[in-house]
């Protein structure tokens, strides 16, 4: 898997362990499908650094935290 993001500072991995979130210095979350090694989403939303990342337990839902206090929640495409 490449990521052209930049340095990432968060990981998440989906409930049923099938993907993987990552957050970036440039703000962006992508989504990666583990199984293939391919990217399968990009959230945008952000304009800092990524510093956290977590799946709802059912996975429906993928919430991203900056260092400026904002959150924001993304629908899962689990």
């Amino acid at each position: 898997m490449q990521c052209l993001a930049g340095p990432i500072h968060s990981l998440a991995f989906s409930p049923n362990g099938k993907f993987l979130a990552s957050g970036a210095t440039d703000g962006r979350v992508l989504l990666w499908d583990i199984g293939h090694g391919l990217m399968v989403g990009e959230l945008k939303g952000h304009t800092d650094t990524i510093y956290s990342l977590r799946f709802s337990r059912d996975g429906e839902i993928l919430a991203s935290g900056e260092c400026c206090k904002f959150l924001y929640t993304f629908p899962s495409s689990d």
